[in-house]
């Protein structure tokens, strides 16, 4: 998700069963700064791969699939439907911070405090579960 000015954006990493969101600021969107935040947010998270839109920001694809031994895809040019999961969570977080916000301001405290929001808001599309749950395995107790 990129800022308002262009410049700084947030990595928004989403295990797709349970809809886990992990979020990291990005500075600077270059390759380097988002191989490194991708694979600090993923590193102790289950993960078999990952699907990248075709961004520049991605070009230190390599490193990241060697260093959690993942294998890396990409989407189609101009096909966002491939990651839909991903977008989702990205309208999700447009809840916080509506497009053209400046990121410049935002803080990594902000950023865990979205997370761990999105991460703890309960989902149809998981019986009502929230993303956390799902990932720990926990059941919850439904009263009908």
């Amino acid at each position: 998700m990129v800022g308002g000015e262009r410049k700084t954006g947030i990595l928004v990493c989403v295990e797709r069963k349970s809809r886990y969101t992990r979020l990291a600021k990005l500075e600077r969107k270059t390759a380097d700064r988002t191989a490194k935040a991708t694979v600090s947010l993923l590193k102790n998270l289950p993960c078999k791969s990952i699907t990248n839109d075709r961004g520049q920001e991605f070009q230190a694809h390599e490193r990241v699939a060697e260093k959690l031994g993942v294998k890396i895809y990409f989407c189609h040019p101009y096909t966002s439907s491939e990651r839909g999961t991903n977008e989702n969570r990205i309208g999700v977080l447009r809840q916080y911070l509506p497009k053209r916000s400046n990121l410049a301001g935002v803080n990594h405290y902000q950023i865990k405090k979205i997370e761990t929001e999105i991460n703890n808001r309960p989902m149809k599309c998981l019986d009502w579960r929230t993303p956390l749950e799902v990932l720990s395995g926990q059941e919850v107790a439904l009263i009908t």
